[in-house]
């Protein structure tokens, strides 16, 4: 291993001398240690809306360096180009709104060890009138009647402030100025 190379991202070969000796006697070895790479690569996933194509687009980041991405979006898997050796980006056009989006995710390192699937929902949304979602009501402050909401489902225990106060919390995209209401339970004050 190199100097100053973190050990998990070493993979390969390397030869080990061994030198022991007495005080009288010395004797040596080498021999050949193979370090394998059989962890797999943890991914993230966002997405951002471009409204004026209506046009969902995506990015898989990984942790380490990925050979390749996946990513469906319904059940169809989308094309992707890869952007550095962490991230790959890719779009959906949306032909329905309002429409709710499934998106699944997956990266495959450069020893072929795949992560574990990651899904979320993306619900897009027009707000002409007060929107419900989980529990929010999201209504337009200002802003074209055709600017469309995206809200991102993010689960509650990725986010350390909110661990025990609420069981979802969203993340969200709107052109205009946007007002989020939620009723607040004395369990979220404690």
């Amino acid at each position: 291993m190199r100097p100053r190379e973190r050990a998990s991202s070493f993979t390969g070969q390397v030869n080990v001398r061994v030198t022991a000796s007495d005080g009288t006697t010395t004797t040596a070895d080498t021999f050949r240690v193979t370090v394998i790479d059989d962890i797999a690569p943890t991914v993230t996933l966002s997405g951002l809306l471009v409204k004026a194509v209506k046009r969902m687009r995506f990015t898989v980041n990984g942790n380490e360096n990925l050979s390749s991405a996946t990513i469906t979006v319904n059940g169809t898997p989308i094309t992707l180009t890869r952007k550095n050796a962490k991230r790959f980006s890719g779009s959906y056009d949306l032909t329905v709104t309002p429409t709710t989006l499934t998106v699944v995710t997956t990266g495959t390192d450069l020893s072929l060890n795949t992560s574990a699937p990651l899904t979320k929902t993306f619900t897009i949304a027009a707000l002409p009138k007060p929107y419900v979602y989980a529990g929010y009501t999201l209504k337009s402050v200002s802003g074209s009647k055709d600017d469309l909401l995206t809200i991102e489902s993010v689960e509650a225990e990725n986010i350390p402030w909110s661990s025990k106060q609420a069981s979802q919390a969203l993340a969200v995209q709107y052109d205009g100025s946007l007002s989020i209401q939620t009723k607040i339970s004395p369990e979220m004050i404690s």
